[in-house]
C-alpha cells in the first residue's frame, strides 16, 4: 500500500491511553472503526493539530508536522476536519459560511467555488441562514466550507451520525464523488458500518490495545474470526462497473474487477463504477442450479471455508471466479447440505438485497 502519509501517536488522556502507529494509504478513502471509547476522534483531533500529544510522529506528503521537536497546530496544517455537530457560523449565509475558510488561502487553490457548491448541490442554498438549512443541507454546506481551505486531507467525524438513511445515502454519493474528482485523501470515524461498506477503500479498526486490522475494506469484511463484527453484519464488498443497462426493467448489470457479474436494482450510467455491498444472510445456497426461478443473480462457486458459529449459524465462504462471497445459513441447512470445503455450489442473491452506490 502506497503512503500518503506516516502515523504514530502516543494519546493520553487521564487514565486513557491509546498508542497507534500506521500509514495513511495515497488512494482511496479509510475508515477508522471501533467501538466508543477508543479514541478514535482524539485520534482525529492529533492529526489535525488541535491536540498535541508529546511523542507523536505526524508526517503527510512528506512534510513534518509533529515529531519529537516539531509541532505545527492546526492553521498551519493542510489537514480539514469537519466535526459531528458542523459549527457553522448561524449570523452568516451558506456563502459567506463557505467563503469564510478561503480568506487566507491562496486563491489559485484546485478547489473553486463555483465547482464546490455544484458537485455538493448547494447553489441554491446561498444566501439562506444555517438555521434555515436540514440535516443534510447542513452537512453538505460543512463539507463544502472544509474543501474551501484547499485541504491535502479532509476528516470527518461521525459526519453522518445524526442522518437519516436516505440523507446518509446522498451524503455518501457527494463524498465519493469529490473523492473521484477532485482525488482528495479522506479519514472518516464511523460506527455505521453502512457508512464505512459503502463509502471507504480501507480500514484502520481499532481496538483497547491499538489496531486489529488495517488494510482493504473488501478484506477487513471477510476477516470474520474479528469480534468486531456480528454474523447477522458480514458483508462482502465490491467496486464494480456497469457493463449493461436495462431500462425497461430498471436494472444494470455490474461486473467486479475478478469478472462476476451481478444483476443489480437502479439504471446507472454505462460504464459507470457502483460499489456493492451483500450482507451474507441475503445469501442462500444451493447444490445444483435452480430452474425456473425469480432470483436473478444466481452464481456457480466453490466452499472455500465452513465456520459454525456461536448459536445455531454457519458462515459459509464461496469462491466465485476470483471473488469470495459469504453465505450466512442456520446449521440446519449446512447440516441437510452435508457441506464440504472443496464442494461445488451455487449461490442466489435477490437484487433487491444488493445495496448499491453509484460514483
Amino acid at each position: 500500500m502506497n503512503s500518503l502519509g506516516h502515523c504514530h501517536f502516543q494519546i493520553r488522556r487521564g487514565s486513557f491511553q491509546l498508542s497507534i502507529e500506521f500509514e495513511l494509504p495515497a488512494a482511496g478513502i479509510m475508515a477508522i472503526y471501533g467501538a466508543s471509547g477508543l479514541g478514535k476522534t482524539s485520534l482525529l483531533r492529533a492529526m489535525a493539530g488541535l491536540d498535541f500529544h508529546p511523542g507523536s510522529v505526524f508526517r503527510l506528503n512528506g512534510v513534518e508536522l509533529q515529531n519529537q521537536q516539531l509541532f505545527k497546530p492546526a492553521e498551519q496544517r493542510s489537514v480539514a476536519l469537519v466535526f459531528q455537530d458542523l459549527a457553522l457560523f448561524p449570523h452568516l449565509n451558506v456563502q459567506q459560511n463557505i467563503r469564510y475558510a478561503s480568506k487566507r488561502i491562496d486563491a489559485s487553490g484546485q478547489l473553486k467555488y463555483a465547482d464546490v457548491i455544484e458537485i455538493l448541490d448547494i447553489e441554491a442554498l446561498q444566501h439562506r441562514m444555517p438555521m434555515d438549512l436540514s440535516g443534510g443541507e447542513q452537512q453538505r454546506v460543512a463539507i463544502a466550507r472544509a474543501l474551501m481551505s484547499q485541504p491535502q486531507l479532509l476528516l470527518l467525524d461521525e459526519a453522518m451520525s445524526a442522518l437519516d438513511r436516505n440523507n446518509k445515502l446522498n451524503l455518501i454519493r457527494y463524498l465519493r464523488k469529490i473523492h473521484h474528482q477532485f482525488d482528495i485523501p479522506m479519514v472518516v470515524v464511523s460506527h455505521d458500518l453502512e457508512v464505512v461498506t459503502q463509502l471507504c477503500d480501507h480500514m484502520l479498526m481499532i481496538n483497547e490495545t491499538g489496531y486489529q486490522y488495517h488494510g482493504s475494506i473488501h478484506q477487513a469484511m471477510l476477516s470474520h474470526d474479528s469480534n468486531a463484527f456480528n454474523a447477522q453484519q458480514l458483508l462482502a464488498v465490491f467496486d464494480g462497473q456497469v457493463v449493461s443497462v436495462d431500462q425497461d426493467f430498471g436494472l444494470s448489470t455490474v461486473a467486479t474487477a475478478c469478472g462476476t457479474t451481478f444483476f443489480v436494482n437502479g439504471v446507472f450510467a454505462q460504464r459507470q463504477t457502483v460499489r456493492l455491498n451483500i450482507q451474507a444472510k441475503d445469501v442462500s445456497i444451493s447444490l445444483t442450479a435452480p430452474a425456473d426461478s425469480s432470483i436473478l443473480n444466481v452464481l456457480a462457486g466453490q466452499v472455500l471455508a465452513i465456520d459454525f458459529i456461536q448459536g445455531f449459524e454457519c458462515l459459509v465462504t464461496v469462491q466465485v471466479g476470483g471473488d469470495a462471497i459469504m453465505s450466512l445459513i442456520s446449521k440446519k441447512s449446512a447440516t441437510y447440505l452435508n457441506l464440504t470445503v472443496g464442494q461445488q455450489v451455487f449461490l442466489q442473491i435477490k437484487t433487491n438485497a444488493i445495496d448499491s452506490n453509484g460514483v
